[in-house]
């Protein structure tokens, strides 16, 4: 690897686990799948005002960057900088390219989102050795037809644009693994995509897409699918035959029901089906091994399905949004389990088996109905983040002082007047949240005074 490309770093985020993110003053459980995309790793010497600017050093930039500039028209002088391998003009006001674009025979990186064009600039199609083109938030309604001449292509971005269709001649692009056509008008999955054998990373999120068609698992290579909030209503049964699927994105489609050889998803670790009708789960899913992450909020489930109680390796949950009221005595199978979520369902206590899960590091019970916090709430030796807004609760346990682990407590919308003494002992307590309960204003005082170091909203 040269000098250059060591400069060039591909960010990959593929490990989509559920993670609890601060934002400022509160925290929410966050899921995504983030597809790679070039990153640069450059001091200022590489951005530059315009092209003027970076003229007398054109024989030597590798990498040239001009963000944000408002230009509308690029210089024909761009053909002296032959020694470009990555370019960023993204956020100005280009609409075209000058022809002279194509004698930068090593360009490798080309970045040209948050512009004006309405089309895959012809000019483009001659960098033969282009492997990487973004142009997302643009305006484009149509792709060319000699789009394939850019033969060497890996990575081609074109989210948030204005496709309804693709040509047939992107189906030669046989060397894509990566797709980004998020936020289009695609009315169907585009079946050119079935030819690209080496295709890893595709997203289609917020399309019209409703049908997915038989022949996906010609896209045996694939890790990573994204096809949340579309139409879908269902999944074939050829789905399952993407044995090396990591990572899988169905939130907010139609579905009731996943096939019955689902289990077959074996090197299957991140799975959101968010937001559909799906009441149960096939049986073949205790299958699924390398399951680690699952996401079923907003299903309208009654129970936790049996077949996730068997996945051993599980670490993070969601079921918020359902109308779960109790958990079954097995639940404490689940010994891996570090992030959970049973936010916005119908508990009226604390769901007691939660005790067992020893290695459970943060908690969301928002907005339950529950009254009580059990008194064996330290058994919880490694929670971290604890999540009981609105909810009943009057009292906390004075056990919650041996929660040596726990840095934030979030109890608004609740019926406390009062907090433990206890809770001056705990070392790496940082931020509690009690707003809109029933402190008096010396208690509110007392508590500010017994721990002083603690960042508290009242």
């Amino acid at each position: 690897m040269n000098n250059i490309l060591k400069k060039i770093i591909p960010f990959c985020f593929l490990s989509c686990i559920a993670l609890f993110k601060s934002y400022a003053q509160d925290i929410e459980i966050e899921y995504s799948i983030t597809f790679t995309q070039p990153e640069v790793n450059i001091s200022n010497r590489y951005i530059y005002r315009s092209l003027k600017d970076a003229l007398r050093f054109a024989d030597n930039l590798n990498i040239l960057v001009i963000r944000n500039k408002n230009i509308g028209q690029l210089s024909s002088d761009i053909k002296f900088f032959k020694n470009l391998e990555f370019l960023d003009l993204s956020g100005n006001q280009l609409s075209d390219l000058p022809n002279e674009i194509y004698q930068l025979t090593k360009l490798k990186y080309l970045i040209l989102s948050n512009n004006n064009f309405t089309t895959i600039p012809k000019e483009l199609l001659n960098l033969k050795s282009l492997k990487y083109l973004n142009l997302s938030d643009n305006k484009i309604n149509n792709i060319p037809s000699n789009i394939n001449n850019i033969k060497n292509l890996e990575n081609l971005v074109l989210s948030s644009n204005n496709l309804n269709s693709l040509h047939t001649n992107i189906s030669k692009l046989y060397n894509l693994k990566e797709i980004s056509l998020d936020n289009n008008k695609l009315s169907s999955f585009p079946n050119e995509f079935l030819y690209l054998k080496k295709l890893r990373h595709l997203n289609l999120s917020n399309n019209r897409i409703s049908i997915i068609p038989n022949k996906i698992n010609n896209l045996y290579q694939l890790q990573e699918l994204d096809l949340s909030n579309n139409k879908i209503n269902t999944i074939p049964n050829s789905f399952s035959n993407l044995k090396n699927l990591q990572k899988l994105d169905l939130k907010n489609n139609n579905l009731k029901s996943l096939p019955q050889n689902f289990g077959n998803l074996q090197s299957l670790e991140y799975l959101n089906i968010g937001n559909n009708n799906i009441k149960q789960l096939p049986n073949t899913f205790s299958k699924l091994k390398k399951l680690e992450n699952i996401i079923i909020t907003s299903n309208g489930l009654a129970k936790i399905p049996q077949e996730i109680i068997n996945l051993n390796r599980i670490n993070a949950l969601d079921f918020g949004f359902n109308n779960l009221s109790w958990l079954p005595s097995d639940f404490s199978k689940l010994k891996n389990l570090k992030l959970l979520s049973l936010r916005n369902n119908n508990f009226s206590q604390f769901p007691i088996i939660l005790l067992e899960l020893d290695n459970l590091q943060g908690l969301d019970l928002v907005k339950n109905h529950i009254t009580d916090i059990p008194y064996e709430l330290d058994q919880l030796s490694k929670l971290q983040k604890l999540k009981l807004d609105n909810n009943f609760i009057s009292e906390l346990p004075t056990c919650i002082g041996r929660l040596q682990n726990l840095s934030f407590i979030s109890l608004n919308y609740n019926r406390l007047k009062t907090l433990p003494n206890q809770m001056k002992f705990m070392k790496r307590l940082k931020l509690i949240n009690v707003r809109k309960n029933f402190f008096p204003p010396e208690e509110m005082q007392r508590i500010k005074q017994m721990i002083p170091s603690v960042i508290i909203n009242f």
